[in-house]
């Protein structure tokens, strides 16, 4: 494939958000010189969609109505239904969570 154009800095990388995010999920650094963290994180996602998306919702501070325990009753309902999705069968994110798209933005 060739080599980059261009990389940003290893102190850059270190200080992104997205090494904030493995840090605080417990990805934490490379285990070992050259490992790709976001091959581990993609395959998370992927595999356990229900951790990664409460995670990121955590991690990002999303505001939502208080209830007891989590802010939402399920994060994902019919996620063997990606595709095509269906408004009744799923898949469905976060259903229960009541939050306002604005005060998320601002």
């Amino acid at each position: 494939m060739g080599d980059p154009v261009w990389a940003p800095p290893t102190a850059r990388v270190e200080a992104s958000n997205l090494r904030r995010f493995e840090a605080f999920v417990g990805l934490g650094a490379p285990a070992r010189p050259g490992e790709d963290t976001y091959e581990r994180l993609w395959q998370w996602s992927v595999a356990r969609p229900d951790e990664f998306w409460s995670a990121v919702w955590r991690f990002t501070g999303v505001v939502a109505d208080s209830r007891e325990g989590d802010p939402w009753e399920a994060v994902l309902e019919g996620g063997d239904r990606m595709a095509p999705p269906d408004a009744l069968r799923g898949p469905r994110w976060f259903t229960g969570a009541r939050l306002n798209f604005a005060e998320n933005l601002l």
